[in-house]
Parts: structure tokens; sequence; C-alpha cells
């Protein structure tokens, strides 16, 4: 379970939201006849991508894929996402047996808000110098073709 709050500037005192919650989450958890260990993880909280930044992303790809069935490739927008993710959003290691660096793709819902727009910019210029393909800004009206 998740509980969120907030740390006000100079302060250093937190306010949790929904704080009865989570104290009655905590109780639960012990009405046992012993003792219950707990964890608390506690960390800043990155901003997650809106509703229409991932709308936003999603349309991208639509664009993307249309135009690589237009250049003959069998694409949809699922592969094309695991694509980008393994060009563009990645966390590298060292294999020290081999001396390969290897790359692992991320999660697009486990970035900030502001890697998922940086990532979203690469997907834009590799659009536009690969594939001659100039996607519009968010809420920029384009002309579709029916």
């Amino acid at each position: 379970m998740q509980f969120h709050g907030v740390i006000k500037k100079g302060t250093g005192k937190a306010t949790v939201y929904r704080e009865r919650d989570m104290r009655n989450y905590i109780a639960s958890l012990g009405r046992d006849d012993k003792d219950v260990e707990i964890t608390f993880d506690i960390g800043k909280r990155k901003r997650k991508r809106s509703r229409d930044a991932n709308d936003f992303y999603w349309f991208c790809l639509s664009l993307v894929v249309e135009r690589m069935l237009e250049l003959g490739h069998e694409v949809d927008k699922d592969l094309m996402h695991e694509f980008f993710k393994g060009r563009f959003l990645y966390t590298e290691f060292l294999d020290e047996t081999t001396g390969e660096i290897l790359r692992i793709p991320r999660s697009t819902t486990e970035v900030s808000s502001d890697e998922f727009w940086a990532y979203l910019e690469e997907i834009k210029r590799f659009a536009a110098q690969t594939l001659s393909l100039v996607i519009p800004e968010p809420g920029e009206q384009i002309e579709i073709d029916l």
C-alpha cells in the first residue's frame, strides 16, 4: 500500500495525505497475537506523466507506425514502443566477463515527467531524421488525408 504526503518547504515537517487511512491500514496489519514487522519506504515522489501526455505518446507512435508501413515495414505500436525504449530509454550495465555494455530498456511508466518528455523528443528527432516525419507539438493541428 502506498500513501503520499508533502514536506513543507523550510519546515522539515511532513503531512501525510489520507493519514487516517494510513493509520487504519497499519493497525490492521498488527491485529494478530504476535508482533508484525513492517517497512516504511520513503523517498521523493517523481512526477508521473499525465493522461494527456500518455495519449500524445501513443498518438506519436501511431504516426511513426503509419510512416513505417508506408515504407514497407511490418510494425505495430507495441513493437515501436519496445524499439524506442531499447534505443532511447535504457540503463547500461557492464558485463565484466566480456567487457560488453548491456542496455536494459526502462519502463516508460517509471520515469519522471521530465525524463518522459526528453524521451519523446528523441523519438521526434528520430522520426524527422530517419523517416522524414514531422511529429507535431501537443495541441498543434495537423491535416490527415481520409
